[in-house]
């Protein structure tokens, strides 16, 4: 017997052919024979399909029931950039605990074991920083200064900071004692004070002369290597009681006053 194909055609337009029907219509089946459901989607029917997503070597992706939903499985492999920006509100945290920054440093190689998690820091007690409870993070940083216009690094040497004086530096110091001397300074190196005062910290010295005058460190002193100190003036000096200065005239004797401050 021969097989031949048939076609089912319904007329949608013949209405007496519609009535006393109540089901009309097409079922698909799965290859168990099964019928394949629908379901309604926004008014709209749809067919239940089951679907698994796959990568691009066909390796199947997995999922986890997180609470009642269920979350593909992720893993991040390269590196993700995150700016966060976070206010953290004293009134609703009254006791920090659990509130800090956990930070590390960078190795040269970036993975899990060369970074270094440093632990947050504790709250200071009220009244002054206290050893036990502080941690504090090892990092490196910089002094910045502001110029008026940009901001740059301050910079240090051997000695420390280094300070640029922009405008004089006026220090006012008390002396707890003085001491005047007269002394007639001829031609030859003459000793300026024969006997200093104690803790001597200042030396003032005036030339009452009408002849300038040479003052150095001792009586090797001449017109040449002193330092010149003119008629009707003066110099002062913060030598400690240790220094000796001897004094020549240019010529003849001049009368020079000396006073010394402790």
């Amino acid at each position: 017997m021969g097989l031949s194909k048939a076609k089912n055609l319904f007329d949608q337009t013949d209405t007496a052919d519609l009535d006393g029907y109540d089901n009309l219509g097409a079922f698909l089946r799965g290859e168990s024979g099964n019928v394949i459901t629908d379901r309604d989607i926004s008014g709209q029917r749809h067919l239940d399909v089951f679907s698994a997503l796959a990568d691009g070597a066909g390796t199947a992706l997995t999922s986890t029931l997180v609470g009642s939903d269920q979350a593909l499985d992720v893993n991040m492999v390269n590196e993700i950039s995150v700016d966060v920006q976070g206010d953290y509100d004293v009134s609703t945290n009254a006791t920090p605990d659990s509130v800090g920054m956990i930070a590390h440093d960078r190795g040269a190689t970036q993975d899990e074991t060369s970074q270094n998690i440093r632990p947050t820091g504790g709250a200071p007690s009220a009244d002054n920083l206290d050893p036990t409870d502080i941690q504090a993070l090892d990092m490196n940083s910089y002094l910045m200064g502001w110029d008026g216009s940009a901001w740059d690094r301050l910079t240090t040497d051997a000695n420390g900071l280094q300070v640029s004086v922009q405008n004089d530096v006026n220090v006012t110091d008390s002396a707890s004692a003085i001491e005047n001397t007269n002394v007639s300074v001829a031609a030859t190196a003459t000793q300026l004070v024969s006997s200093a005062l104690s803790g001597r910290r200042e030396i003032t010295i005036q030339n009452d002369g009408n002849k300038d005058i040479f003052i150095g460190k001792d009586n090797t002193v001449t017109t040449a290597n002193g330092i010149r100190v003119a008629r009707g003036g003066s110099a002062t000096y913060k030598w400690n009681d240790s220094v000796d200065p001897y004094a020549i005239s240019e010529s003849g004797t001049v009368d020079v006053r000396v006073l010394e401050a402790a």
